[in-house]
């Protein structure tokens, strides 16, 4: 089991090997997020006597993120060294890196036996048409790999085709939103299991989330993409948080819309939180930009919101059967057609029962349901 810790990730010191790197690569080694380097770095440094190949080299950022660790292998492959030679110094020779082989080829025209050894794999090969990876992912099936294959830019916008072969893959799979924030994935081909510690953004805030919740809510930005989402049930602010901090590490144009009585008359524990603390709260992480906040019952501010149309909507409001109906009748005509509603504590069978009652398809997540309108 590798747990992946967002605060372990963005506060590594890269500066020792962003120095080997020459170029505008260097200067997103060393930003906490915005690029993969760091979470490259971060599960090199989990792994020790490995083996690790790196499919794209062009400026070699990625190799050098994998050969941060020396007791690690890695390999490195492009079919043109244009890029490379960009770098400014001549490959393969990384100073103080002899960890790292890099070779002007196609990976297609290895052995097959090469990948039944690798611990990591890092696919980042253009034109990120889903093409060339769904044909390195036959490669992978038909061998032995048991390790972890990291994809790059799988939520950029400008790579419709690459979403979605990754929305395809059925092995177990995690998106590391503070990593690169076009999208950067982890897919376990073997036993190997990503743990991910509560997004930062949400530490200090009370609240009933799950981690795989809380980390479900902030990579959703990435993956729904522009636009303009809802909350009904706000309480201390974690899930609008967890939700405001994947806007913000993402770099979409989208907006959340939280509403909550702030007189506790739907909560089941835990004390009222005033409006106020919660905005202060927000001010002081710096995500207040991304959310409107708003005070009053949730179903008559329904009326107030009639001119919006919402691509996610969020309800964690009253739990009982008449109260979650209410919601659901007064504000999924506002969730545009293809748009996703997400009723939290779908444990419950009150809750659960207007799941079902949608008569829409639905997924689950924890105990978070998700109904898409059709």
């Amino acid at each position: 089991m590798i747990k992946i810790v967002e605060s372990e990730v963005t506060s590594f010191d890269t500066s020792k090997w962003a120095d080997m790197v020459i170029g505008p690569a260097r200067r997103r080694f060393l930003t906490p997020t915005g690029e993969h380097y760091r979470l490259l770095i971060h599960l090199a440094h989990k792994i020790s006597d490995g083996v690790f190949y790196d499919v794209g080299t062009l400026d070699g950022a990625s190799a050098i993120a994998l050969g941060s660790n020396l007791s690690n292998l890695v390999t490195s492959w492009d079919i043109s060294e244009v890029s490379r030679k960009t770098a400014g110094y001549a490959y393969p020779n990384v100073p103080g890196m002899d960890n790292i082989e890099f070779r002007t080829k196609s990976i297609f025209d290895e052995p097959a036996w090469i990948y039944d050894v690798a611990d990591i794999i890092c696919l980042d090969i253009t034109p990120h048409d889903g093409i060339k990876e769904r044909l390195f992912m036959e490669v992978l099936e038909k061998s032995n790999f048991k390790g972890l294959l990291i994809c790059d830019d799988i939520r950029n916008r400008r790579f419709p085709n690459l979403s979605k072969w990754w929305d395809e893959i059925n092995h177990p799979k995690w998106i590391i939103p503070y990593a690169h924030c076009s999208g950067t994935g982890i897919v376990s081909y073997g036993d190997e299991t990503i743990v991910k510690g509560y997004p930062t953004v949400s530490h200090g805030i009370k609240g009933h989330l799950s981690r795989v919740e809380a980390n479900w809510l902030n990579e959703m930005p990435a993956r729904i993409g522009d636009g303009l989402y809802g909350e009904l049930g706000t309480y201390r602010g974690r899930s609008a948080a967890c939700i405001a901090g994947g806007i913000q590490t993402s770099g979409i144009k989208a907006h959340l819309i939280t509403v909550d009585s702030y007189d506790g008359r739907s909560m089941t524990s835990g004390r009222p939180h005033s409006m106020e603390d919660t905005v202060a709260c927000f001010k002081e992480k710096g995500i207040s930009e991304y959310v409107a906040f708003m005070k009053g019952l949730t179903v008559p501010m329904a009326d107030k919101c009639r001119s919006q149309r919402f691509d996610f909507l969020f309800i964690d409001a009253d739990h009982s059967y008449e109260g979650c109906k209410a919601d659901f009748v007064a504000w999924s005509p506002l969730v545009r057609s293809g748009g996703e509603i997400a009723f939290h504590d779908a444990n419950l069978d009150s809750v659960l029962q207007v799941v079902k009652e949608s008569g829409w398809k639905w997924y689950k997540v924890d105990t978070i349901a998700v109904v898409i309108k059709p």
